[in-house]
């Protein structure tokens, strides 16, 4: 897996047209709502991250697992994934988090609890790989 994979390649183009050093970009999560990041690193660490397998997509971060406990307790918040720009505060979304979340809960019939037990299941087993 790569960036392009990660982020998605109609995005990935449009941020190569935009952003001649892609590198210097920051992969962000972050709570739109109240601020809350989740996850900050550049684009060069993600990158360096998937090469070497610390970047997991079937076994997600424990940021992502905090993310997630913060939208299961306030699901009115906006959890998403943004590539910014340090140098002029621009962004491109990536992902909006809460919405897939909201999607699938749905769609699946979970309950809150469920979700939450969900989440420790990911948790636990995140530990269990970095171990």
């Amino acid at each position: 897996m790569d960036l392009k994979d990660l982020i998605g390649e109609k995005k990935f183009k449009q941020l190569q047209k935009s952003h001649p050093v892609l590198s210097d970009l920051l992969y962000v999560c972050e709570c739109e709502t109240c601020h809350r990041i989740f996850y900050e690193a550049t684009l060069r660490q993600v990158q360096e991250r998937l090469l070497d397998g610390s970047w997991d997509v079937k076994i997600p971060d424990l940021w992502y697992v905090a993310a997630g406990r913060h939208w299961v307790s306030m699901k009115w918040h906006s959890i998403r994934v943004l590539i910014e720009d340090p140098k002029t505060g621009d962004h491109t979304l990536v992902k909006d988090l809460s919405k897939e979340w909201s999607k699938g809960a749905k769609r699946k019939g979970l309950t809150d609890q469920q979700l939450l037990e969900e989440l420790d299941r990911l948790e636990a087993l995140r530990k269990s790989k970095q171990k």
